[in-house]
């Protein structure tokens, strides 16, 4: 063997024992650090790849080539690489210079530098050398995937700085027939060439043709680009399609400040969870819930949780026109009852108005209420009836029942079948169900004693 591959062979096996590093060893070669055979090359390449990244850092490219060797580089190394390159006082010239040979020196190296020294390659250059290597090479397709990418969206970029004259997009052009041209815009120039006026002004129309998805992704990022802080009523009550792009981080920047914008917005979006979303950002910078938003909320009421449910007053309750919670769950006709009960008492003896009032809140009602309102012919409708409480109806007898319902009673056999009425009629006598008159079966019969079986003593 050479005496110049002999030594590096030596200091290579052995370095731990004279402790020279492998930057140290190379230096140690009476070569001045060239390589001048195949041997050489063989041992100073595995003496490269275990050197430390301020080794690297020190050597600038010098090393470059035969760092492109390496199988495996370590975080340390690659940062010393990057540095290298972000220098740029390399021989390769700087990159938008770089040509196939010189990509050919760095290898697997290419996949290294930032995102910015990637974008200023020629793209006829790196496109097609990125096709050859991903073929031949391998690395981990997850790294080549990643380049790719980077190019894309930088090509994407460059291509599209400004709107084309060709283009411009006029202020009228939505409200003729020259809207089939925006069909065939791209996504880019769709979001580059609309403004504010010709978008705002003739956002529906948006929703009557036949735009790509793609497409109404880019009208929805101009209209985020234009109103940052949320959009305005006109916006919110002609979305059409563009809805279904709204999620709820959009709607946690917006400002929310007014019952008329909660309106709209409510009416615009069609899933619960964007909802939610905007009824929290109105009320979560509020002490109070007024009674404007409650009319503003109406059915919508059953969508507020425990929290927001107590910032409503009595006062605000009865002050409210629109509010109807008969669809809510039981938990929030529970929370609203007592309020509302205490908010219309004052017109607790004109029981025509009082019911008007207090009948959405039934739901939560317990059954010494619902008695003490069979008594002054409230007729209450069947609707209202099946949403009662389960626990509360079963304290009502048949008779009970008869002045809650009055002209309305023909309905509770047209639903007898229901398992809430069901359930009513098996606690009942049979013989009181006959009184009805109503041909209602199921109840208990004469001298029926339900028995309670006593628990087991543990």
């Amino acid at each position: 063997m050479p005496e110049s591959p002999r030594m590096l062979c030596c200091l290579f096996m052995a370095g731990c024992a004279i402790m020279l590093t492998p930057s140290d060893a190379l230096k140690s070669l009476n070569t001045s650090g060239l390589v001048t055979s195949k041997e050489e090359a063989r041992i100073s390449n595995h003496l490269v790849c275990e050197m430390s990244g301020d080794s690297i850092a020190v050597t600038g490219e010098k090393l470059l080539k035969q760092l492109s060797q390496c199988q495996h580089l370590t975080p340390d190394q690659t940062k010393a690489i990057q540095q290298i390159f972000s220098g740029g006082n390399t021989s390769f010239g700087p990159p938008s210079t770089w040509t196939s040979s010189v990509l050919d020196q760095l290898g697997q190296l290419i996949l290294i530098p930032d995102t910015r020294i990637l974008q200023s390659i020629p793209q006829n250059v790196l496109k097609p050398w990125l096709q050859n290597f991903i073929l031949h090479s391998d690395l981990p397709q997850n790294q080549l995937v990643r380049i790719r990418e980077i190019l894309k969206s930088s090509r994407t970029k460059r291509e599209i700085e400004n709107c084309p004259e060709d283009k411009m997009i006029r202020e009228d052009i939505l409200n003729d027939d020259l809207i089939d041209e925006l069909l065939l815009y791209t996504p880019a120039h769709l979001k580059l060439c609309l403004t504010k006026g010709n978008l705002v002004n003739n956002i529906s129309a948006f929703s009557d043709y036949p735009f790509t998805d793609e497409q109404l992704t880019a009208v929805k990022d101009k209209l985020d680009e234009i109103f940052p802080k949320g959009y305005p009523p006109a916006v919110f009550s002609n979305l059409g399609l563009l809805e279904k792009r709204i999620d709820t981080e959009n709607i946690k920047q917006w400002t929310i400040n007014s019952s008329s914008t909660v309106h709209a917005l409510l009416n615009s979006v069609s899933s619960d969870e964007l909802r939610i979303a905007v009824i929290q950002r109105y009320i979560e910078s509020r002490v109070q819930i007024d009674s404007d938003f409650l009319n503003v909320l109406g059915p919508y009421i059953c969508l507020l949780n425990e929290d927001q449910l107590s910032m409503i007053t009595e006062r605000t309750i009865g002050m409210a026109t629109l509010l109807d919670p008969s669809n809510c769950s039981s938990a929030v006709k529970d929370h609203l009852y007592p309020k509302a009960k205490r908010a219309f008492s004052d017109r607790h003896y004109e029981y025509s108005e009082y019911y008007k009032r207090i009948r959405p809140f039934l739901g939560g009602a317990p059954g010494e209420d619902l008695r003490a309102l069979s008594k002054n012919d409230v007729n209450m409708d069947i609707q209202t009836f099946l949403g009662l409480k389960s626990s509360s109806l079963k304290e009502l007898t048949p008779e009970i029942v008869k002045g809650l319902l009055g002209t309305n009673l023909n309905d509770l056999r047209d639903n007898q079948n229901i398992p809430l009425v069901r359930e009513w009629i098996q606690k009942q006598k049979q013989s009181d169900l006959n009184s009805l008159g109503l041909g209602l079966r199921g109840g208990l019969p004469e001298g029926f004693i339900i028995l309670t079986r006593p628990k087991k003593q543990d």
